[in-house]
Protein backbone atom coordinates (compact mmCIF):
# COMPACT_ATOMS: atom_id res chain seq x y z
CA UNK A 1 0.00 0.00 0.00
CA UNK A 2 2.59 2.60 1.11
CA UNK A 3 4.26 1.94 -2.41
CA UNK A 4 1.55 2.79 -4.30
CA UNK A 5 0.78 5.63 -2.30
CA UNK A 6 4.15 7.03 -3.11
CA UNK A 7 4.27 6.02 -6.67
CA UNK A 8 0.83 8.36 -7.05
CA UNK A 9 2.59 11.41 -4.70
CA UNK A 10 4.78 12.82 -7.99
CA UNK A 11 1.42 12.42 -10.00
CA UNK A 12 -0.81 14.52 -7.52
CA UNK A 13 1.58 16.94 -6.61
CA UNK A 14 1.94 17.74 -10.23
CA UNK A 15 -1.60 17.78 -11.34
CA UNK A 16 -4.76 18.03 -8.83
CA UNK A 17 -2.73 19.21 -6.03
CA UNK A 18 -1.65 22.16 -7.85
CA UNK A 19 -4.82 23.26 -7.68
CA UNK A 20 -5.49 22.50 -4.44
CA UNK A 21 -2.82 24.44 -3.06
CA UNK A 22 -3.74 27.45 -5.37
CA UNK A 23 -7.65 27.43 -3.76
CA UNK A 24 -6.21 26.69 -0.02
CA UNK A 25 -4.07 29.85 -0.58
CA UNK A 26 -7.20 32.01 -1.88
CA UNK A 27 -9.67 30.55 0.93
CA UNK A 28 -7.12 31.73 3.38
CA UNK A 29 -6.04 34.87 1.89
CA UNK A 30 -9.73 35.77 2.07
CA UNK A 31 -10.64 34.18 5.76
CA UNK A 32 -12.06 36.79 7.94
CA UNK A 33 -9.49 36.76 10.65
CA UNK A 34 -5.67 37.06 10.12
CA UNK A 35 -4.37 33.73 10.61
CA UNK A 36 -0.83 35.56 11.56
CA UNK A 37 0.58 33.87 15.02
CA UNK A 38 -2.91 31.92 15.15
CA UNK A 39 -2.56 28.36 16.45
CA UNK A 40 -4.63 26.54 13.42
CA UNK A 41 -6.12 22.85 13.13
CA UNK A 42 -6.30 21.55 9.84
CA UNK A 43 -8.90 18.76 10.92
CA UNK A 44 -9.74 16.00 8.00
CA UNK A 45 -5.94 17.57 6.63
CA UNK A 46 -6.20 15.02 3.65
CA UNK A 47 -3.27 16.10 1.48
CA UNK A 48 -2.28 18.81 3.73
CA UNK A 49 -2.90 21.81 1.02
CA UNK A 50 -4.60 23.90 3.70
CA UNK A 51 -1.87 23.43 6.24
CA UNK A 52 0.49 24.67 3.68
CA UNK A 53 -1.28 27.71 2.79
CA UNK A 54 -1.83 28.26 6.33
CA UNK A 55 1.81 28.26 7.11
CA UNK A 56 2.79 30.34 4.20
CA UNK A 57 0.13 33.01 6.12
CA UNK A 58 2.26 33.01 9.53
CA UNK A 59 -0.14 30.79 11.46
CA UNK A 60 1.67 30.37 14.79
CA UNK A 61 5.54 28.91 14.25
CA UNK A 62 4.24 28.39 10.79
CA UNK A 63 3.72 24.80 11.64
CA UNK A 64 -0.43 24.50 11.57
CA UNK A 65 -1.78 21.03 13.46
CA UNK A 66 -2.74 18.91 10.84
CA UNK A 67 -4.96 16.11 11.69
CA UNK A 68 -6.02 13.11 8.62
CA UNK A 69 -8.15 10.04 9.26
CA UNK A 70 -7.52 7.05 7.85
Amino acid sequence: MALAYSATGVAWETGPGRIYDVLSDVLVQHSPIDVRDLLMLDLGAGTGAASRALARAGARHRFPVAIAAE
